[in-house]
């Protein structure tokens, strides 16, 4: 069960960060003269994704909803908005601050490095109680579950 969470949860990131970049294609080739940052567009656009629509869903990002996982509490109950947009901000800071201090090819090479780390932190963690926390999951006590709606 827990293989199966963490597979899915994956490809809902995975799908969630390629919603978020497909807006800003057509402004790439374009940022250096509108004088902008691609992180800081990126960001933008996590945001809405990472962070409004799970909002307004209750937990689940266009991600979730496609691989049909969603945010609980550690005991399975919904999760609060303010909880939601609580995880969400503290995710996208964590983006923003890495981003900022790096220029873009090295910053997503970072982000790719520490997606992929997450995941095997999940993976190979033997705590029977850490289901698939990531760190934000263990400070906001949250998991994701399979969604049989």
């Amino acid at each position: 069960m827990k293989n199966r969470v963490i597979i899915r949860r994956v490809g809902a990131a995975i799908f969630d960060i390629i919603v978020s970049i497909i807006p800003i294609l057509p402004l790439i080739p374009r940022l250096e003269e509108l004088q902008l940052h691609f992180s800081v567009v990126f960001l933008i656009d996590l945001f809405i994704v990472g962070c409004i629509i799970p909002i307004i869903t209750k937990g689940k990002t266009v991600g979730d909803s496609i691989f049909r996982i969603k945010l609980v509490t550690i005991e399975g109950k919904e999760v609060s908005r303010t909880k939601i947009f609580l995880r969400s901000v503290c995710y996208i800071l964590f983006l923003a601050g890495i981003s900022s201090e790096l220029d873009d090819k090295l910053s997503v090479t970072y982000l790719g490095v520490s997606f992929i780390a997450g995941y095997i932190v999940i993976l190979t963690n033997k705590n029977k109680y850490s289901e698939n926390l990531t760190a934000l999951d263990f400070l906001y006590k949250t998991k994701f579950v399979i969604d049989n709606q």
